[in-house]
């Protein structure tokens, strides 16, 4: 992912509202490989008080894109271009030091080299929440920038098993963890083809290959704490789900929404 900052406008930069700032790995943002080697991130706007990404759900043109190639994970920089998908929003892209990148990203045309970030970790949206209390999981292994273990606007709930990643301890035969491959989805086909599936059985072509599921994985607290969890204890899952992968797991709350006492108000 390109590990930039995007701040985000409603209108042409110069005479419109400021509306936070967002970043190329946020939980709404969506990477895509679109050749060997090539890669497309779709950094999603619409995130202040409670839009939630707007339409990042079933989006199936993207707000900015970014094009870039890197053929190993070894490239840490590379040369980037930017496009607007259907977005009428405009942003500026920035370095974390400040630099700038691409003014009025794009809609100005021309290159940049940017820093990447090849990740292995995603952020639990719930613990963003403004009335998220108690310590639910943080980050944690995953295959998307964000974990979605609850509806937020009008993102649907992921399908835990198929979204987070057991990479240790002994290799789990169960079908409900087969990994979904979020990287095949890319604009057009996020919506059309379809937006990922959470129940029945997985296309082909969207298995992910490269996982072997395990049980166990990664995960930090929002207390900051890490710890090795099993799957049984991030969800609960009908039997059957383990041999025809056709229900979504229930996760449990406690781990990943906290205790909620308000409604909800601000993320990320």
């Amino acid at each position: 992912m390109p590990a930039v900052k995007v701040a985000q406008y409603d209108g042409p930069v110069a005479s419109s509202r400021y509306r936070g700032t967002t970043s190329g790995d946020a939980i709404f943002s969506r990477l895509s490989q679109r050749g060997a080697g090539t890669w497309q991130a779709d950094i999603q706007d619409q995130l202040d008080e409670t839009m939630f990404g707007g339409d990042a759900w079933n989006d199936n043109a993207g707000d900015l894109l970014v094009n870039y190639s890197a053929h190993s994970v070894n490239v840490t920089r590379t040369s980037a271009t930017c496009s607007v998908g259907g977005a009428a929003w405009h942003w500026n892209m920035l370095s974390y030091d400040g630099k700038m990148l691409f003014p009025d990203a794009g809609r100005t045309g021309g290159s940049a080299i940017i820093p990447l970030l090849w990740l292995s970790y995603s952020a639990n949206a719930s613990a963003g929440l403004k009335s998220a209390k108690g310590n639910p999981i943080l980050i944690v292994e995953g295959a998307k920038p964000g974990i979605f273990a609850e509806r937020l606007g009008s993102y649907q709930a992921d399908n835990l098993a198929r979204a987070l990643r057991f990479r240790h301890g002994n290799r789990s035969a169960k079908a409900g963890l087969t990994g979904f491959n979020y990287l095949a989805m890319g604009n057009p086909t996020w919506a059309t083809n379809p937006s990922p599936v959470n129940t029945g059985a997985i296309p082909a072509h969207l298995v992910d290959r490269n996982y072997e599921s395990a049980v166990n994985l990664n995960a930090g607290f929002l207390d900051g704490h890490a710890e090795q969890r099993p799957f049984y204890s991030l969800f609960l899952a009908d039997p059957a789900n383990w041999t025809s992968a056709i229900t979504a797991p229930k996760p449990i709350e406690s781990v990943w929404i906290g205790i909620r006492r308000t409604p909800e108000a601000l993320t990320y």
